[in-house]
């Protein structure tokens, strides 16, 4: 359940279209229910107090790059 849940996370941060969690609950074979990793999800969240990520000097250069048009 923690890694899929993991998964789920992970995937809407970093994916533009992140996998939808039908699929990700489909190769769990049933073992895990939506109820239990919307509810992981809300634990690992409040346990980070919703901070998972931080500004780097990558990111600033990625989006200053996108704004000015650069490849």
């Amino acid at each position: 359940m923690l890694a899929t849940t993991a998964l789920h996370i992970a995937g809407k941060y970093e994916e533009i279209y992140p996998p939808d969690l039908k699929y990700l609950l489909a190769v769990t074979n049933g073992k895990v229910t939506k109820k239990e990793v919307l509810e992981m999800e809300f634990r690992i969240l409040m346990g980070l107090q919703f901070n998972v990520t931080f500004p780097s000097a990558l990111r600033f250069i990625e989006r200053f790059g996108r704004l000015a048009q650069m490849n």
